[in-house]
């Protein structure tokens, strides 16, 4: 734990007052708050290990104080009024020292609390969106001296719009004893004189001048006295004469001109510890200056002109760190606030009797901190002007009155504002009523609800419906209802002797007959549903009408037609139907055969034709039915046809020859051919080749050009001259053969070709 003692003597000691807890040594240090600067001239000692984190507020509990117990009264819980002395801002759950001044303490005199702080420490914490703060009351002080307090006995718990504390009061719950105890003890130090710490000692020198502000100066008249000099103690003793200089009994001089206040004293002259000499007091030089205080005083609203000015009071904190308000609350005109009409928060009133909506307001107006301030409630507006109402029915529905017969349309009052439509109220009756109306059918003649049938009983009982009619349409209001009358239900076959609605069993082997029931309602007969079976049967009876072939299992299965005899005449339950159970019948074999497929093979003009071989089968119906059992033997045969005679074309030749007959003069076939023959018959001659070829086409329309095996010649002569004298054989001409030939020759070649 650490001790707190007051403000040391002569010894440099002191007088030890409190001992606090290790817990409540970690919150000062945790604050960054030694016990030196949160109590004005008192020493901390610490006495156990290094300070830890602060504990959690409101358990900062010191322990009890080891001075003497003060004889009081049974513990009584106060209400203690304080407000803080500056205005404070409180971080989240961690304690701050704070400096509170003492308003009011009940059963206290106002000698007890004048210059006296207390002293505190507070915090702000959040619990479900909302701020708390917390304050703990440890102390309270004056002077240089301070009295401590057990904070688990003055705690205060209030809600905080912001996390900060202004001029607002707080009040403290607390043992009403022990605070005003506290204060005795500060008067009574207070009044307790100084003990000299030299015994030989006659007179002493004046109190050191207290420091002042920033602002302040030194004791100009404290400064500038000199004691007297001692004086030697004689064998016969002298009577001990001191000299000081004191504040007690001096009044403060407030300067508002100067915004300054100056601090008077007076010298005090003692023989023997008597009074002497008092003195006059006069200013000593010592002055703290005048600062203004806004968060203590309230704000002068005045709605009329609509503004709202921020006053101030003067103080000032004197040297040992007490605050002193010297002046009442006084506007100041430099802080004037405009008040203004806010919506936000105000309904609209609405007034049915003149059907009108009147905007509403409240006052208020931001200060210098930028809070907000409410002057006044919620009033008629002064800005927005009232709006009519308008009476609709688009919201609202039709009220329903049973017992009347009748319905009738509610509508409400709208209002717009500020671009915006509003609704006014609840919905309520109008003027406009429908009478109800009871249906069984609708205009098409259809009923509008089923009718209940009770077939054990024969008794049919009719439902209807309610219904108004809303501008020329008709609309429900009510589900079907039964009547409570019920009438006769009868059976006919009227409209279901038709067999083709029957149900019909081929497995069974019979039908149904049918029927259907009827009440009677308006003249008219009202059918309860369709035709249902009765009870009347049919037998079936059947004749074969055809077959249904399995080619795969070489079998067939009979096709039946089922009819019965009904009092209409015939009529076919089934026509062409295989019956459960029906006996196949097995096709009836024919004998084996080979025929053509269809398939061919072409080589040339040569055609493979492919054959099957098949098996024929006659059914139970007369038709026939083949299947194939294996491949025939293929056939070959000649599938072309001549589309082009053959042409005999020309390829080449072996070469001309010339030659004479008769007796020649001379022979020079070295001189140019040329030979002097007497009557010489001169001619030239040549053999000429030929090739066919012929154009067929087969019977799939491929055409297929064939040539001939070989060739074929022809010789032909050509020019021939007879006269005698010098004759050239290179002027003879010899045969030109032709392209084609055509001659008789061809004939024989053809049939040489096979052509």
């Amino acid at each position: 734990g650490i001790w707190l003692r007051r403000g040391p003597a002569s010894d440099g000691k002191g007088e030890e007052i409190m001992k606090l807890s290790n817990g409540f040594a970690a919150t000062l240090a945790a604050v960054g708050m030694g016990v030196s600067a949160a109590v004005a001239q008192t020493a901390v000692v610490p006495t156990a290990a290094p300070q830890t984190a602060a504990p959690q507020m409101p358990a900062l509990t010191p322990t009890a104080p080891e001075t003497p117990p003060v004889e009081a009264p049974a513990a009584k819980t106060v209400s203690i009024i304080t407000r803080p002395a500056a205005p404070r801002t409180l971080s989240a759950d961690q304690p701050a020292a704070l400096d509170l001044s003492l308003i009011d303490v009940p059963g206290a005199a106002p000698d007890l609390v004048r210059d006296v702080t207390a002293k505190a420490f507070a915090r702000m914490v959040e619990v479900d969106g909302k701020r708390i703060g917390q304050v703990l009351l440890v102390g309270v002080a004056r002077g240089g001296r301070v009295e401590a307090l057990p904070p688990e006995d003055f705690t205060a718990q209030f809600p905080m719009a912001a996390p900060r504390l202004g001029g607002e009061d707080i009040t403290i719950d607390g043992d009403g004893a022990e605070v005003l105890a506290a204060l005795r003890r500060l008067q009574e130090d207070a009044a307790r004189p100084e003990q000299a710490d030299a015994a030989d000692t006659v007179a002493t020198p004046p109190a050191e001048p207290r420091s002042v502000g920033s602002d302040g100066g030194s004791n100009g008249q404290a400064s500038g006295y000199e004691p007297p000099d001692p004086v030697k103690a004689a064998e016969k003793r002298t009577p001990v004469e001191t000299v000081s200089q004191t504040t007690d009994g001096c009044d403060l001089v407030v300067d508002l001109a100067r915004e300054q206040v100056r601090e008077q004293s007076r010298l005090v002259r003692t023989v023997d510890g008597a009074v002497a000499d008092e003195g006059t007091c006069g200013d000593d030089g010592a002055f703290f200056p005048l600062k203004k205080s806004y968060s203590v005083c309230r704000d002068a609203v005045d709605p009329e002109a609509r503004t709202a000015t921020a006053q101030f009071t003067y103080f000032y904190v004197d040297s040992g760190g007490a605050r002193h308000e010297v002046t009442d609350c006084a506007p100041d005109p430099e802080k004037a606030f405009p008040i203004v009409e806010e919506n936000s928060g105000c309904s609209v009133f609405l007034d049915y009797a003149n059907e009108q909506a009147v905007p509403r307001a409240a006052l208020v107006y931001l200060n210098d901190s930028n809070v907000r301030t409410q002057v006044r409630g919620c009033e008629a507006s002064s800005v927005k002007q009232p709006v009519p109402l308008t009476r609709t029915t688009a919201p609202c529905t039709i009220r329903h009155d049973f017992p009347a017969g009748r319905s009738i349309q509610q509508s409400v009052f709208t209002y717009d504002l500020d671009g915006t439509r509003y609704q006014a109220g609840d919905c309520m009756d109008g003027e406009t009523v429908y009478p109800h109306e009871k249906v069984y059918s609708d205009a098409a003649g259809q009923p509008v609800c089923k009718t209940i049938i009770d077939l054990k009983t024969k008794k049919a009982t009719r439902q209807s419906r309610l219904r108004i009619t809303v501008d020329g349409v008709g609309r429900y209001i009510t589900d079907c209802r039964p009547d409570r009358d019920s009438v006769s239900v009868t059976e006919t076959t009227e409209g279901c002797s038709d067999p083709g609605l029957w149900r019909h069993d081929l497995t069974a082997g019979v039908s149904y007959g049918q029927s259907r029931f009827y009440y009677p309602a308006d003249g008219k007969r009202v059918y309860t549903g369709g035709c249902r079976a009765n009870g009347a049967t049919y037998a079936h009876k059947v004749e074969t009408v055809g077959w249904q072939n399995f080619n795969a299992t070489k079998d067939a299965l009979p096709l039946t037609t089922v009819y019965i005899e009904t009092p209409g005449g015939r009529y076919d339950v089934a026509t062409g139907v295989v019956l459960p159970g029906a006996i196949r019948v097995a096709y009836e074999y024919q004998g084996k055969t080979t025929v053509a497929n269809g398939r061919t093979e072409y080589s040339g003009c040569s055609a493979l034709r492919q054959t099957d071989v098949i098996e024929t089968y006659r059914r139970p119906d007369g038709t026939g039915y083949t299947a194939k059992v294996a491949d025939g033997k293929a056939v070959e045969e000649n599938a072309c046809k001549t589309v082009q005679t053959p042409v005999w074309s020309y390829t080449g030749h072996h070469g001309a020859r010339k030659s004479g007959t008769g007796a020649c003069t001379r022979w020079d076939e070295n001189n140019h051919g040329m030979t002097i023959c007497v009557s010489q018959v001169y001619y030239c001659h040549e053999t000429f080749e030929y090739a066919g070829t012929r154009v067929l086409e087969r019977e799939d329309r491929t055409r297929i050009t064939q040539h001939s095996a070989a060739k074929r010649t022809v010789k032909l002569v050509g020019e021939t001259r007879e006269r005698p004298g010098y004759l050239s054989i290179a002027d003879l001409r010899c045969p030109s053969p032709p392209a084609r030939w055509t001659g008789s020759e061809q004939i024989q070649w053809n049939q040489a070709e096979g052509w």
